[in-house]
């Protein structure tokens, strides 16, 4: 994802190292892979953020709110924390 600057399935398929011919085995793959219950997404979010933060005790934090409204329907806010332009989400 980080060298395809690319958040989509499809996407970044091409990076991988793989026998796959078609697109459509790379989503495949990394959709199982997404969906690994084994992975606890929520436990790493939290161990890089607090790993990434730590270094920071010194500066000045600014943070971000961030909405965004889906379907006409559902608002979605998260917080971040902004880093070199980019702003890193911290919760949801």
């Amino acid at each position: 994802m980080i060298q395809s600057q690319n958040v989509h399935l499809n996407g970044f398929g091409v990076y991988v190292v793989s026998r796959a011919k078609i697109a459509q085995s790379h989503q495949r793959r990394f959709c199982r892979w997404l969906s690994n219950r084994r992975i606890d997404v929520i436990s790493a979010h939290h161990a890089l953020v607090g790993q990434a933060v730590s270094g920071w005790k010194q500066e000045r934090l600014y943070l971000s709110l961030d909405p965004t409204v889906v379907w006409n329907c559902f608002c979605i806010v998260w917080l971040g924390v902004v880093y070199r332009g980019r702003t890193v989400p911290i919760a949801w």
